[in-house]
């Protein structure tokens, strides 16, 4: 298992939801610590690394959240007791009998579905009963009784690969920055609630907690699509489903993607438009920042399995080293001004044809009046 793969194993082993991240944060507390990299808390609770060595041309903020679909008890019953679905889950998933992990005062317990409640017409998140024979009380939560982490040859199954994938790539990269003694400014950030409505992520945006002047990077595991697939590598986010992403702070990530293609065999990026969800660039991008995005290719999103049973997600384990590499390889490369490659090309053209397609092309009359196109 590979350094990565250990610490998204550590964090996999904290059962997470929104609004109840204190397990998932606590391991990357631990890891920034032993990294020796400083770090403090927002006033919301999200958690902020900051690594700066020499004296960098720029600055990135590398940003993931903690949490994963889960329940909160909304009351505790005798015999039954009802709960909210915090985050997007498929409502085919907790149907009777799905096998629930209840976090109680007295520690975890096991629980199952009773019965989906109707669909509520205020448009709120679903409600479900379910059964326990721990005492349940009203500051209860829970998660889906699915595997923290198993490897399975190339892939890893977690129960909540979006978004803790995306917490060990920063953490990695944090723990590497400092282990090299790498010239560069970077923030790292854990954010809550993401889950529930990017709400960690827009606080801290809209507070502006971060120098605007940043690079910000959204870590995210999502939904795999045609052209963002497993085993083929990280993905360049142009976008996700509410806006397109940066291109100025897209260039960075080009850039770390030639040294990529350098390498012997060359480490594969792809580039999509990830339109199966929103991602925390947006929020920052919404209040001022340069934000985009790498994703990781994600099975099973939301636990949604294919049958529609809830089922663990899955990310290729190389995409995860990928993701890694290509955050390495972009810090590095920022050291050098940023070129535009592309519109160096397009000068090369206009050079090499203005005069042929001035001398072919045929009198512009507009209005009786020729209009010399040299």
């Amino acid at each position: 298992m590979s350094p990565i793969e250990q610490i998204l194993a550590k964090l996999a082993a904290r059962p997470v939801a929104p609004l109840h991240e204190e397990g998932v944060a606590e391991v990357v507390r631990g890891v920034l610590g032993d990294a020796g990299v400083p770090y403090s808390l927002d006033p919301f609770g999200n958690i902020i690394a900051h690594y700066r060595a020499g004296t960098p041309r720029v600055e990135f903020c590398l940003v993931a959240h903690m949490d994963h679909p889960g329940f909160e008890v909304a009351r505790a019953g005798p015999d039954r007791s009802e709960a909210v679905v915090l985050g997007g889950v498929a409502r085919s998933g907790l149907s009777a009998g799905t096998r629930l992990r209840l976090s109680t005062s007295r520690g975890w317990a096991p629980a199952t579905v009773a019965a989906l409640a109707p669909l509520r017409r205020d448009g709120r998140s679903p409600r479900f009963t379910f059964t326990t024979d721990e005492t349940v009380g009203p500051d209860d939560w829970g998660v889906w009784e699915l595997p923290d982490f198993e490897e399975r040859g190339e892939l890893l199954h977690l129960r909540a690969a979006d978004d803790l994938a995306g917490c060990a790539v920063i953490l990695a990269t944090m723990a590497e920055l400092a282990a090299r003694g790498l010239a560069a400014g970077v923030y790292g950030v854990f954010t809550r609630a993401e889950e529930i409505g990017l709400v960690g992520a827009s606080l801290m945006a809209k507070r502006q907690t971060i120098p605007t002047t940043a690079i910000v990077i959204s870590l995210e595991s999502s939904r795999h699509l045609p052209g963002a697939e497993l085993g083929k590598g990280p993905v360049i986010r142009t976008g996700d489903l509410r806006r397109t992403f940066d291109h100025e702070a897209e260039r960075y990530l080009h850039a770390g993607r030639e040294l990529l293609d350098e390498m012997e065999p060359p480490l594969p990026v792809q580039r999509q438009l990830m339109y199966g969800g929103t991602c925390e660039a947006t929020p920052f991008g919404a209040f001022g920042y340069r934000a985009t995005g790498i994703a990781l290719p994600l099975g099973n999103y939301h636990n949604q399995g294919a049958d529609g049973s809830l089922e663990a997600e899955f990310i290729h384990r190389a995409d995860l080293a990928g993701a890694l590499a290509l955050v390495l390889a972009t810090i590095e490369r920022s050291a050098d001004p940023l070129t535009d490659g592309y519109g160096q090309l397009i000068e090369r053209r206009i050079k090499a044809y203005r005069k042929r397609l001035c001398a072919t092309a045929a009198p512009a009359m507009v209005g009786g009046q020729h209009h010399d196109a040299h």
